[in-house]
């Protein structure tokens, strides 16, 4: 690297001081050059002719200032693994900037307040182009992987070409005509995009680790996915999120989000996102929301949602995770493949403190999307064992399940059986795993399923097993279910459900409901009383009425 005037030799910085400093204010040279590896922190304050730095020489990590300095064009850093870290001023104008060399932290504060902070935590930044307010824009080099355009004065509808094959790292602030933005770099990973009122529609890579979006009023589409969002004052009415992310983050952002699949949500002050319902209602969007129909088969995005699968942490992030898995399957993904990385999902998900028979088909999920995520996964390994995959881990489990909700998706699975022998072994299956239910006091209470998801469970286990309740299976299961119902839930909760069977006709039904009356009466005689009541209330209908112990049949 030369300077861009040789026929001028530099002038030497003078020695630091003892802390390994030096200041240099109102210094008339247009050409400045450290000489020695001594020098860490270098502060210039107002020198109205200085053209060019020279840091190369110095100590690393170097800690550069500049302010008052609206000629420097060119600096040149130690090339370090440790990044150099660099503040600057620009004021109302100044020239371009490029800089050579390890950058690992640049932040500028403007006259209206903006400020522009980026770092790295990766690999340092080693040729960066700088353009500050009232510099005329100018392009990046292919070489460049870092670029900073700050409110250039006179923006022309079409803005200079932005994107380079090397650019890592993009900050870009009032551009007031652009309205379209396509930042789907091949190595862009960070993108700021900061007070573009026009901008409409913004499109950056499928592996982003940051993008941040600040007051962007109109913003009504945006297509990237990555690491963490951050959208802040953004968004009219309505935004079009097209793509997956482990994180967001909204800040006063008051439009209605459409599509997107989103691990983990934050929002603060947000008329219509909602911090504790965000993630659940994007959790269950449907796969429709990814970028096109097609791009399931591009292998760019196949990679980004293998990778947001393998390293996804939130639970509520288990049902997308489901639903990308099985897509993948069926645009002719590697089932063996797709399979060992659902298997490395419930090891980060299923937090079990105890892995025993039947725990490798449950999962930690929320209780709005309990049920869902069970028969999202229950779907997945059916597909993928049509496809040849052995997992007898799993298939064992279905037959030692502890917990009811996912009994429940079987009992599902079985009422849609697309033939009577799978239709069978769903039901055995079922029946077994009710059969080998532990009692509640059997399992120590942390390792128990929660109380709300085994209430889901029972009601959606009666309500699958309904339809079929004239198959002998079934019916000499909801004979047993009274019983089944005393293992699995608290006396005050099998009130209900052992109603609404004895109200259907099922003799077991009221038997119980006589039973516990008895068992109650002496410690909770109000409970008692209801148990009572519920007992001799006739039946509404005869749905069950036919089920008998040793004739388990129902003639419709």
């Amino acid at each position: 690297m030369t300077y861009h005037d040789t026929s001028i030799p530099p002038e030497l910085l003078k020695a630091p001081d003892d802390r390994d400093g030096i200041f240099v204010m109102h210094n008339a040279a247009r050409h400045l050059r450290a000489d020695g590896d001594r020098l860490r922190c270098v502060d210039l304050i107002d020198n109205p002719h200085l053209e060019t730095l020279d840091l190369s020489a110095c100590a690393n990590p170097v800690h550069l200032t500049v302010r008052g300095c609206p000629k420097l064009a060119t600096v040149l850093l130690p090339d370090a693994p440790h990044g150099a870290v660099l503040h600057w001023e620009f004021g109302d104008t100044g020239s371009p900037v490029q800089i050579f060399g390890a950058l690992a932290s640049f932040d500028s504060c403007q006259p209206d307040g903006h400020t522009c902070q980026i770092k790295t935590d990766g690999p340092t930044y080693g040729r960066s182009l700088l353009v500050p307010p009232g510099a005329a824009p100018c392009a990046p080099t292919e070489d460049t992987d870092l670029f900073v355009l700050l409110a250039p004065p006179d923006e022309s509808p079409q803005p200079v070409p932005i994107v380079t094959s090397d650019l890592r790292a993009v900050h870009l602030h009032g551009l007031t005509s652009t309205d379209e933005l396509d930042l789907n770099g091949p190595a862009l990973t960070l993108a700021q995009i900061v007070n573009l009122p026009s901008l409409r529609h913004l499109k950056a890579g499928p592996e982003m680790s940051a993008l941040s979006v600040d007051r962007c009023p109109k913003l009504c589409t945006l297509t990237a996915s990555g690491s963490v969002l951050r959208i802040h004052r953004s968004g009219g009415s309505e935004m079009d999120l097209t793509g997956v992310w482990d994180h967001a983050r909204f800040v006063a952002v008051n439009a209605r989000l459409k599509g997107g699949l989103i691990g983990a949500t934050q929002a603060h002050n947000c008329r219509h996102i909602f911090s504790d319902a965000a993630s659940l209602s994007n959790a269950t969007a449907p796969l429709a929301a990814l970028p096109s129909p097609d791009a399931i088969h591009d292998p760019y995005w196949r990679t980004t949602l293998h990778r947001w699968v393998n390293t996804t942490a939130a639970p509520s992030s288990v049902l997308p995770a489901l639903k990308i898995l099985h897509a993948l399957l069926d645009t002719e993904g590697d089932a063996d493949e797709l399979w060992g990385m659902r298997r490395d999902l419930h090891q980060r998900h299923a937090k079990l403190s105890y892995l025993g028979p039947g725990r490798s088909a449950l999962w930690k999920a929320p209780r709005d999307l309990a049920f869902e995520t069970q028969q999202a996964d229950f779907a997945l390994w059916r597909a993928c064992a049509s496809q040849g995959v052995d997992d007898p881990a799993y298939q064992a489990a279905l037959e030692t399940l502890p917990c009811v909700l996912p009994m429940a998706v079987l009992a599902r699975a079985a009422r849609s059986a697309s033939s009577e022998q799978d239709q069978q072994a769903l039901l055995a299956c079922l029946s077994a795993s009710m059969g080998n239910m532990p009692t509640g006091s059997d399992i120590p209470t942390k390792r128990q399923e929660p109380h709300q998801h085994t209430l889901v469970g029972v009601a959606r286990l009666i309500e699958g097993l309904l339809p079929l309740r004239s198959h002998p299976t079934v019916a000499s299961i909801f004979w047993d279910l009274p019983e089944f119902l005393e293992k699995t839930l608290p006396a005050s909760s099998r009130l209900s459900p052992l109603t609404v069977l004895n109200q259907m006709g099922l003799s077991s039904a009221g038997a119980q409901l006589l039973a516990q009356a008895r068992d109650l009466l002496k410690d909770n005689p109000d409970l008692a009383a209801r148990f009572h009541a519920a007992a001799l209330q006739p039946p509404r209908t005869d749905l069950l009425a036919a089920i008998h112990k040793g004739h388990p049949q129902h003639a419709d």
